[in-house]
């Protein structure tokens, strides 16, 4: 582990350092062909990688709708994931807009944190290593546990997603 590793990620200090820091999330957590797009009309997207789009905001008032639909506009008839990055906070339509597009909502702090703010966002931070395989139940020979013989044990306080094997019915 380098010596950057450890002492955790950079200060934002202004509008390209808040792309930088949404660009190095985004290849963290499962988007490494992402990039930034060129400096100037960049058409509501700030990286691009090929399942995700990105918008980043540094320092302005509250995210309004206007600005996620900006976003929405930019993909198009595309499928990537939409990604919005904001320093400032998101105004309560601009909330329920995202809820309704499924768009991952992301605050970004001035010591280089980055956190979820909505329940898409959320979803999409869950780590999955958080999932383990619990030990195999105790049975008789030729009988069977929980489906195929495994328990799966979610951490508390995360959410199931689409076929969880933890979900019953």
């Amino acid at each position: 582990m380098s010596r950057k590793d450890k002492r955790g990620p950079d200060p934002i200090l202004d509008w390209q350092g808040a792309e930088l820091a949404a660009l190095r999330w985004m290849q963290k957590h499962g988007y490494a062909d992402a990039a930034l797009t060129r400096r100037g009309a960049d058409a509501g997207v700030d990286v691009v990688a090929r399942k995700a789009l990105a918008q980043v905001k540094w320092q302005q008032p509250a995210i309004s709708r206007p600005d996620l639909q900006r976003l929405v506009g930019a993909r198009g008839e595309g499928r990537q994931r939409l990604l919005f990055f904001s320093g400032s906070p998101y105004s309560t339509p601009a909330s329920q807009y995202a809820h309704q597009m499924k768009m991952c909502l992301f605050a970004l702090h001035p010591d280089g944190e980055i956190s979820a703010v909505n329940e898409a966002a959320r979803k999409l931070v869950a780590p999955r290593s958080a999932w383990s395989l619990g030990p195999l139940p105790t049975t008789t020979p030729g009988q069977r546990g929980d489906d195929d013989g495994l328990i799966v044990r979610r951490p508390t306080g995360t959410v199931p997603w689409p076929g969880d094997p933890g979900l019953k019915g």
